[in-house]
């Protein structure tokens, strides 16, 4: 009987250590870097941005995007005339555990301080 609670402790706190770590604020950005992340209105909540990576199911039609590039590139992609997407280029810098400045090189945006809330893996949560 002993054994059995101690083995069932130890799977909680591992399933636990697990959950923490998918969900971390503070993901490598190597785990955001090469993918095109999609705005999903319908999942904002209050003033946190809800970004996830594409998939079969999600309509693309006029959704703004991003792109972490290697090197510190940076690409955000909106929609334009006639649902074309737009594209404005930046560089990325991680400023602190789970921020990220963007500045875009001919100044017509102001810089972006990106905080990540959440990270689920193909799904973040943002705050800018």
């Amino acid at each position: 009987m002993k054994f059995e609670l101690v083995f069932s402790w130890i799977w909680i706190v591992a399933f636990l250590i697990f959950a923490a770590a998918k969900c971390s604020p503070n993901p490598p950005i190597e785990e955001l870097q090469g993918f095109v992340w999609y705005h999903i209105q319908e999942k904002d909540e209050d003033n946190l941005k809800y970004f996830q990576k594409e998939n079969e199911n999600m309509a693309l039609g006029r959704r703004e995007a991003f792109l972490f590039k290697t090197e510190g590139e940076f690409e955000w992609l909106k929609p334009g005339p006639n649902d074309k997407r737009v594209s404005q280029k930046g560089r990325w810098k991680k400023l602190k555990r789970n921020e990220i400045e963007v500045e875009f090189g001919d100044n017509t945006f102001k810089k972006l301080q990106i905080k990540i809330v959440s990270f689920e893996g193909d799904a973040i949560k943002l705050q800018y």
